[in-house]
């Protein structure tokens, strides 16, 4: 190493790039000890060519260091928003369905008769379609008819179709459509389908300006695919459409935010939980007054909450009030206004979960339980119409999205809030954000409840209560071309929340079997090594133990990374602090599983790999990978050595499928 050291201060970076490009040929075979030495050097060389100070051996020893807690343990949030893509119905199946009946509430029966047989409350038909309202003054009917559909259907074979009207859009992302209908039921069809898995359950939004034979079609057609739950909207074109999360930081943009000491900010929940902790942080930033309103009198956690702003010099008030009854809004918005001053926004975090499966729930218990989140949203909304209202935010939760086993009216009570809001910026100019969080550790109603250890093995973990703080600030500061933002820790795999998914790179052998993806953020794969499939390792016995050779192990966590990513164009690969603690010794006979882990962080990603014989706790390899991040001014010197490294794909016929060794 010292030799190489002398060597890179005393010649040209041209005579440094022809002895690589000399020695790449040459160790083709890539014997693991050459290799390793070879990777030693590369920092080196690579410091020469950018005119960098060279590093302290220390400090390199230190760098080339990723513990298994960095790309298996630490705890991370991520946002995302909506987006609606073109998709196009591929049918799979024969529809044999015979008996189709529709349920509706009654100023919609003549409209349902055009669509199906009236469903007559009691007979159970193959194949049931439940016709959704669309006026807030449908809404008791509305809650009518779905409990009665979850009630009568329970245990029972019979398909469920949820039909709506709207844009066909679910109303999301910006438009110009006029307000469309406050009721959608995607996410309390999906909590349904997570209770009723083997049931073919749709929910399906139709433009209203669409005929009557088109929506027909439609309805059939959308029967006929293999999908136990599906969502789809169609547009006034007919044309098909779903709704994906990406992630929001993609779309991100700066909101000029317009608050002030002089505004007053009424917070319902504010005392208390989630909503507790993110109010204090927007007073704390913004010095507004804050009006904390809660159902339940002063008690010690809510002194609690007012010494923390007595402490920080801020100016905070509570008020305990039922906000389902709107006589009682209207009373606190006077006092409120009276005692601090002219309300300019809201935060509305209120709301009630009583976790149990949808059939054991009548309609007056789903009215009291969406009351605080629902009936609330409605009361504020309709309390403060003669306010000019710069923000109203509202806490909603993911499961307005997702669904969630025995919280189907929890998440009819989010989606709609989420609604309600979309419709208020369209009539008034409000500026409105819904923020649907997952569950919280420490605080907030999943926490009491205990849900956070049932989520926990179900691979949904609780996100901090720092981190959820800091992506609500985030979010008060920002926003994306649409008005919700989910934002969540790990999610296990619940096949209600669809991503906006990437391709596979083209390079992908090492990508066998997909354990975990969440596209940008985190990947899981699982791969085997036997002598069969990969050739190359017969060419690397070192002392009778068949390696893994660590230019391909590079070669599968930079695969990972290309996927995790999106990234299949790749032009340049940056490797750092790459850490070879153990050998991976394929047997001689059968094979080894290997786990390649890549998590992304801001431009980078960290990936490792493991194997079986630790129970994929242990990284083998690890590395620090970023891709297409390359110093403008070595693009021609590293395009050289890439030019010179494809040439080894003729050493390389052996290999079963060749892999890109940069």
């Amino acid at each position: 190493m010292k030799n190489f050291k002398h060597l890179a201060n005393n010649i040209s970076k041209e005579d440094l790039l022809e002895v690589l490009s000399r020695l790449l040929p040459q160790r083709s075979q890539f014997y693991a000890k050459v290799i390793v030495a070879d990777l030693e050097n590369l920092p080196h060389l690579r410091r020469n060519l950018t005119n960098s100070q060279p590093q302290s051996e220390e400090s390199s020893i230190q760098n080339s260091k990723i513990e298994s807690e960095t790309t298996h343990s630490s705890s991370y949030v991520s946002s995302f928003s909506v987006e609606i893509i073109k998709a196009e119905l591929t049918t799979d199946v024969r529809d044999t369905v015979e008996k189709i009946a529709i349920a509706c509430i009654k100023s919609h029966q003549k409209l349902a008769e055009n669509i199906a047989q009236l469903w007559d409350g009691f007979n159970i038909p193959d194949r049931l379609l439940i016709l959704i309202p669309e006026t807030w003054e449908d809404l008791t009917e509305t809650i009518e008819i779905l409990t009665n559909v979850a009630q009568k259907t329970a245990g029972k074979i019979c398909e469920l179709g949820f039909i709506q009207f709207g844009n066909g859009y679910f109303s999301r992302c910006e438009n110009n459509d006029p307000p469309t209908s406050v009721f959608s039921v995607a996410s309390f069809a999906a909590s349904l389908h997570l209770e009723r898995p083997k049931l073919k359950i749709r929910v399906l939004e139709f433009d209203h300006r669409l005929s009557l034979e088109i929506i027909n079609q439609k309805i059939k057609a959308e029967f006929t695919t293999s999908d136990n739950y599906s969502v789809a909207g169609y547009n006034c074109e007919s044309q098909r459409h779903q709704m994906v999360y990406d992630l929001a930081q993609k779309k991100s943009q700066s909101r000029n935010v317009n608050l002030t000491p002089e505004d007053v900010i009424i917070v319902t929940g504010g005392a208390k939980g989630i909503t507790a902790e993110c109010a204090l942080a927007l007073a704390q930033k913004y010095h507004c007054k804050m009006a904390l309103v809660g159902s339940s009198p002063v008690n010690d956690e809510v002194q609690n909450t007012l010494k923390k702003y007595t402490d920080a010099q801020l100016i905070a008030k509570y008020y305990s009030c039922n906000i389902t009854d709107l006589n009682a809004v209207n009373q606190l918005i006077q006092e409120v206004t009276t005692e601090l001053g002219i309300i300019t926004t809201v935060i509305h975090g209120a709301g009630t979960n009583k976790p149990r499966r949808t059939e054991q729930v009548s309609s007056s218990e789903a009215y009291q339980e969406i009351a605080p989140k629902l009936i609330g949203a409605w009361n504020l909304i309709t309390a403060l119409k003669y306010h000019q209202l710069k923000y109203f935010i509202a806490f909603t939760s993911i499961i307005g999205v997702t669904g969630m086993l025995g919280n189907s009216w929890y998440a009819f009570s989010n989606e709609t809030v989420d609604l309600l809001l979309r419709n208020l910026k369209k009539q008034t100019g409000t500026e409105t954000i819904t923020l649907a969080y997952s569950v919280w550790s420490e605080v907030g109603m999943g926490a009491k409840m205990g849900s956070t250890k049932t989520l926990a093995n179900m691979g949904i973990d609780a996100i901090p209560p720092h981190l959820g703080v800091a992506e609500f600030l985030h979010w008060i500061k920002n926003f994306t071309d649409d008005q919700q933002i989910v934002i969540a820790a790990k999610l296990g795999g619940l096949d209600t929340w669809r991503r906006n998914t990437y391709n596979l790179p083209v390079a992908n052998r090492y990508l066998e079997k997909v354990e975990y993806f969440e596209p940008g953020i985190e990947l899981i794969v699982h791969c085997s090594l036997n002598r069969q499939h990969d050739l190359y390792v017969n060419d690397h016995n070192f002392n009778g133990s068949l390696l893994f050779p660590t230019v391909f192990g590079l070669e599968a966590m930079t695969q990972a990374a290309s996927y995790v990513t999106g990234i299949t164009n790749i032009n340049s690969v940056k490797l750092e602090h790459i850490s070879l603690l153990r050998p991976i010794v394929v047997p001689e006979n059968g094979e080894i599983k290997i786990q390649i882990h890549a998590r992304v962080d801001g431009n980078k990603v960290f990936a490792a790999i493991s194997t079986e014989d630790s129970n994929y706790k242990t990284p083998h390899f690890s590395a620090e990978i970023t891709l297409n991040h390359l110093n403008p001014l070595l693009n021609i010197h590293i395009q050289k050595i890439l030019a010179i490294a494809l040439s080894l794909k003729t050493k390389l016929q052996k290999v079963s499928n060749p892999m890109n060794i940069y």
